[in-house]
């Protein structure tokens, strides 16, 4: 099986890359920046931001990917941590081009260019229960699910699946307790689980996501999937 992932350089990306290797798969990632791997075809693209470079890179290694069995959407950004009225409109903007439409350049590149078959969007619980300052974080990650949903229903033959792997031990979180509880108090819930030593390792989500993807069947199209 060909997999294609983007964001490898860290967390759970990271630990996906590993693991579809070590499990003797095929991989193609996109990242910003080089990783340091020999069994890995690599793009490099800067900003997410940047549309045209990104159809321009996809194009480009059209032979790389027209064979890509599985495509897995998990670059993002967590964005600001503020309330609601002191986000400014480029703020949203940003996180909405990066986390939304970006992935739909890739979708649509390998619906129309290749014959790849599974679509996995990296979600969060975050996308339907509301966090204190994280606006730009759920609103983006609601309207992702949103898309992969509406794939499904026009894309009978595909299979397109938004997944949440929980609360990882990564960078994003040592964001999240960077910000103030007192002043926004729902990141209680991950200092807690910081100091509990409850966050999930990223080896152990990236492990169980890439034995779900194995598993999927068109039935499971359109779904919410925990793992």
């Amino acid at each position: 099986m060909k997999y294609f992932i983007t964001g490898t350089t860290s967390g759970l990306g990271m630990s996906l890359q590993q693991q579809i290797q070590n499990s003797s798969n095929k991989l193609v990632s996109l990242n910003r920046t080089k990783i340091n791997s020999d069994d890995t075809d690599q793009f490099i693209i800067h900003d997410l931001k940047n549309f045209d470079q990104l159809n321009s890179v996809l194009s480009s290694y059209i032979f790389y990917l027209e064979d890509v069995d599985v495509c897995i959407m998990n670059a993002g950004t967590l964005g600001s941590i503020k309330n609601a009225i002191e986000v400014e409109t480029f703020d949203i903007l940003d996180s909405f081009r990066i986390n939304c439409l970006a992935n739909k350049i890739i979708v649509d590149f390998f619906l129309k260019e290749t014959n790849c078959n599974k679509f996995v969007y990296i979600s969060s619980g975050a996308s339907s229960n509301p966090y204190t300052g994280w606006l730009e974080y759920c609103s983006t990650k609601s309207f992702s699910d949103a898309m992969f949903r509406v794939y499904a229903k026009e894309n009978l033959d595909k299979i397109f699946v938004s997944v949440s792997p929980g609360a990882i031990n990564t960078n994003m979180q040592s964001k999240i307790r960077n910000s103030s509880i007192e002043q926004y108090p729902d990141m209680k819930k991950f200092f807690d689980l910081y100091e509990d030593n409850k966050l999930r390792s990223p080896n152990d989500a990236a492990f169980k996501l890439v034995k779900k993807i194995e598993k999927l069947t068109l039935d499971d199209s359109g779904s919410f999937l925990k793992i």
